[in-house]
């Protein structure tokens, strides 16, 4: 699964998201 901010690798402690600052970018 890849993340759908930025399209690298999602990783399981943040997915779908690669890193919390992808997730953070989700939410505004």
């Amino acid at each position: 699964m890849r993340c759908p901010i930025c399209k690298k690798p999602s990783v399981e402690a943040h997915k779908p998201f690669c890193s919390k600052r992808c997730a953070e970018v989700d939410l505004g």
